[in-house]
């Protein structure tokens, strides 16, 4: 496998990951180099709840993938939050945000709370 420089994608994560993203991608089935375990079935069995953040021109990341995504974990209870670059203060692409990753974590950590206080 070819490091994510020289392919223009992925920077430098690992051989590994970029091999599992590239499986995913031909396959739509998620599977991990090394492992047995039936990544499929432990998904479509997960009964928890599940927040997601979205930045609104993440084209690497797009809504359309965390759809693919969550459409592993039917029994999932999944909420969705876009984030623009007006909340962000950054533009909100893939990158930007963590310079400033402050908005990203308190929605997150509120979805949480707000999901945690239902459940109590």
């Amino acid at each position: 496998m070819l490091h994510g420089r020289r392919l223009g994608f992925g920077g430098t994560e690992a051989r590994g990951l970029i091999a599992d993203w590239a499986a995913v991608g031909r396959s739509g089935r998620y599977a991990a180099a090394g492992t047995t375990l039936d990544l499929e079935a432990g998904m479509a069995a997960l009964q928890l709840p599940v927040q997601a953040v979205v930045l609104a021109d993440d084209w690497l990341g797009p809504a359309s993938s965390l759809h693919g995504l969550l459409a592993h974990l039917p029994r999932a209870q999944a909420g969705i939050v876009v984030l623009d670059q007006q909340q962000l203060q950054v533009r909100a692409d893939h990158f930007s945000w963590m310079r400033s990753p402050g908005t990203v974590a308190s929605t997150l950590a509120e979805k949480i709370f707000d999901q945690t206080q239902k459940r109590c």
